[in-house]
């Protein structure tokens, strides 16, 4: 799941608007930058020539932690997509919402983040320099825990983690 962010002091104000993200810059292989051509063609349909959109895709303006920085900022960089797990470093609360199984189904994870309990727990961002656009869905289904061969449709009982080839154990099982 990864959030997309700008800044509104700058962003309303530019006449260049540079988006940042981490997620290469391929119509095949991820959600992300197709959805952020898509948006591009909207803001132009919008709003004619008045925006002139930058993409830099493929972690070309640095991590999602700096590109998020820059963009509240607002000098370099006006909109930053950023990871739930980079997002919770600026935003503590967002963490709940990153909890595995959190959701049961697509269906509930799109009604809750379309609702008025999100908009107000997302209500606390502007007063950092930020305000939440949306959330994309970028592959792994919202929040869910894989293995190499499919998504885990339930929460499996694991008593170690492997990383490469060392084994390390739970200190606390899921």
């Amino acid at each position: 799941m990864c959030i997309l962010l700008f800044n509104p002091g700058t962003a309303f104000s530019a006449e260049k608007l540079v988006i940042g993200t981490v997620y290469p810059g391929d119509m095949k292989n991820n959600e992300v930058f197709p959805a952020l051509k898509y948006f591009t063609a909207i803001l132009e349909q919008k709003t004619g020539d008045a925006y002139k959109v930058e993409i830099f895709p493929g972690g070309q303006l640095g991590s999602e932690v700096e590109i998020t920085r820059e963009c509240q900022a607002g000098d370099t960089v006006q909109m930053s997509i950023a990871s739930s797990g980079a997002f919770s470093s600026f935003y503590k609360n967002y963490q709940a919402i990153v909890a595995l199984f959190l959701f049961p189904d697509r269906f509930t994870a799109w009604a809750f983040f379309d609702s008025d309990f999100f908009s107000k727990f997302m209500g606390g961002l502007p007063a950092m320099g930020l305000r939440y656009l949306g959330t994309m869905d970028d592959g792994g289904g919202f929040v869910v825990l894989t293995n190499s061969l499919r998504m885990l449709m339930a929460l499996p009982i694991l008593k170690e983690c492997v990383f490469g080839q060392k084994k390390i154990p739970l200190i606390c099982p899921l």
